[in-house]
């Protein structure tokens, strides 16, 4: 028979050594094989090629799950052939052995503020590994498959949510409120809510409190992956703390409707708000740059956003329940509009710590408290009388 090669680790699967070179005899085994150069990488698949075997190469394993089991064959091990003989990052040319750590190779890229062009996807987490240990979905979305499956994944579900809500969901109106869909009609609502000062006040403290919210999504992964490090697949932990800090005060404001008045809880999600955005803001702009200075005030922040804008949608519906489909498209767009132009500022003025984006979350606080004061308090929707105006 032929010789395995002279400088192979095997084990026999005979009664007696069939390679000259074996050094254990032991029934039921395979034959192992760690060739630590590309000579002995041809040496073996010559070897191989004239014994017609089949051979199992592997490298670090993480995908040994996949697929039938590979008993019997012998294995090419290449964890021997690794690391990196040839980088050069101005030329973007890098050359590693087969057998190389792709966290090894991300790591001396992510250095020289580079990454592999292609994004390999990491599986560890799935075959039982703990190299993605606390990772999200949202992370392992951009981590794989690029920050563009973001958008894809919203496009998905918006498209069932629209199905959802076609199909499942009857038309609350009322018969006699109903309207036909022309566009006469539409204007001639929209000119009349749009000249509601009351209206006006509600919709403008919405938008601005979200537009806080809106200027820390937009900035939010830049500070905390670019800035501080946070690994992207992490992300969506921090920001988990985000949409706790919205759903406390949602539940907080559900608790208090039955003890306070809806302007009671709306001047508190103001205050709140406006407390956290400064408390952020400071702490920027005196240097203290980490996560939780950062998260922390920003869920406290959602905490007084999750108060705010159920009060100020009822608020701005109150005047038009005979077209409140028209008064809703005007509010989300008004809503969406200043937080679009909040998102654009913290873009362009991004100076590439958290400084821009929590004075602008701030200033946003501060403005939708002096909307509530100059007009929603002047000109408050029946029911949401301040508590002085409604005891007069």
């Amino acid at each position: 028979c032929g010789a395995v090669p002279n400088w192979a680790t095997c084990t026999s699967t005979g009664a007696s050594c069939r390679f000259p070179t074996c050094r254990v005899s032991e029934a039921g085994m395979a034959e192992n094989f760690s060739p630590s150069d590309a000579g002995q990488v041809l040496e073996l698949l010559a070897w191989a090629a004239a014994e017609t075997r089949a051979l199992e190469v592997r490298g670090l394993g993480s995908k040994a799950a996949w697929g039938r089991p590979r008993g019997g064959w012998p294995r090419r091990d290449l964890a021997a052939l690794s690391g990196v003989s040839l980088y050069e990052p101005e030329e973007l040319v890098l050359s590693a052995g087969a057998g190389t750590p792709l966290a090894e190779i991300e790591e001396l890229l992510a250095a020289e503020n580079q990454q592999l062009a292609f994004e390999p996807p990491s599986y560890a987490a799935l075959l039982g590994g703990s190299a993605e240990a606390g990772a999200t979905i949202g992370g392992v979305l951009v981590a794989n498959l690029g920050w563009s499956s973001i958008f894809l994944a919203l496009g998905v579900y918006a498209l069932i949510m629209a199905v959802v809500v076609a199909i499942g969901i009857p038309e609350p109106m009322r018969p006699e409120y109903r309207q036909p869909l022309r566009l006469c009609s539409l204007l001639r609502n929209y000119r009349q809510i749009g000249t509601d000062i009351s209206f006006l006040g509600y919709a403008l403290t919405n938008a601005l409190i979200y537009a806080g919210l809106f200027a820390f999504l937009s900035g939010s992964s830049f500070v905390l992956i670019d800035f501080l490090g946070v690994a992207p697949e992490h992300f969506g932990l921090f920001f988990a703390c985000i949409v706790v800090g919205y759903i406390t005060g949602n539940l907080s404001a559900l608790r208090l409707s039955s003890a306070l008045t809806p302007d009671q809880i709306l001047v508190r999600g103001l205050i709140i708000a406006v407390v956290s955005g400064a408390l952020m803001a400071g702490l920027a702009v005196t240097g203290v740059y980490n996560v939780w200075a950062m998260i922390l005030p920003q869920a406290l922040f959602m905490v007084g956003t999750g108060m705010v804008l159920p009060q100020t949608m009822a608020g701005a519906m109150a005047n038009f329940p005979h077209m409140a489909g028209s008064a809703s498209a005007l509010y989300g767009f008004g809503q969406m509009a200043v937080a679009a132009a909040a998102g654009v500022l913290v873009g362009q003025l991004h100076d590439g710590t958290s400084m821009v984006m929590a004075v602008i979350i701030a200033s946003c606080a501060c403005a939708a408290l002096a909307s509530y004061l100059l007009l929603v308090q002047r000109h408050p929707a029946p029911g949401f009388e301040p508590q002085g105006a409604s005891a007069q």
